[in-house]
């Protein structure tokens, strides 16, 4: 009552691994341009994000954007006017806001810790009639240090910034 296993007959021309390899081959060649369409996607991405980011304005476009609102031109007399630290040095100027402000970023190299600047603003800006808006100088937080000042429409920010070319951005915003 024995029986005999089955018996595995291969013929040349029909071996047992023919469809796996042809399989395994087209899997292959997909993935390749799939992978290849990945690289070209992250490619035109990275070079459309520099063409973008390559427009940025000149400080003379800023200027120019300035001089031709009034609205801006005025609040760059008036932040131009209020005293900054004699550590300060001018580096650039950046525009911002959105249809409820407009705004100004003055940035600053200084050496000098922020509790001094605060100290400085503080002192200055509440003789000027300025209302404390917010305080952020906590050493430990990842958060950046801030000072802002409100008076009327008016807004006045010292922030200390993590940037190459500055340590503080010094921001005035006028409410439209």
């Amino acid at each position: 009552m024995c029986q005999k296993p089955p018996v595995l007959i291969l013929s040349p021309n029909r071996m047992l691994f023919n469809d796996f390899y042809k399989e395994f081959d087209r899997n292959t060649r997909r993935w390749r341009v799939i992978v290849g369409l990945a690289f070209l996607a992250a490619f035109g991405y990275i070079a459309f994000i520099i063409a973008v980011c390559s427009n940025q304005p000149t400080q003379n476009d800023i200027e120019q954007i300035i001089s031709k609102s009034s609205k801006l031109s005025e609040l760059n007399r008036y932040c131009d006017e209020i005293p900054k630290p004699s550590n300060f040095q001018y580096q650039f100027k950046t525009l911002g806001g959105n249809s409820g402000q407009s705004s100004i970023s003055y940035w600053y190299k200084s050496s000098l810790p922020f509790s001094t600047v605060r100290d400085f603003y503080i002192s200055y800006l509440e003789k000027e009639g300025w209302t404390l808006e917010d305080l952020w100088d906590d050493e430990r937080s990842a958060l950046p240090r801030l000072l802002q000042y409100r008076k009327g429409k008016r807004t006045i920010s010292v922030q200390r910034v993590v940037n190459p070319n500055a340590e503080y951005a010094f921001g005035c915003s006028l409410e439209r």
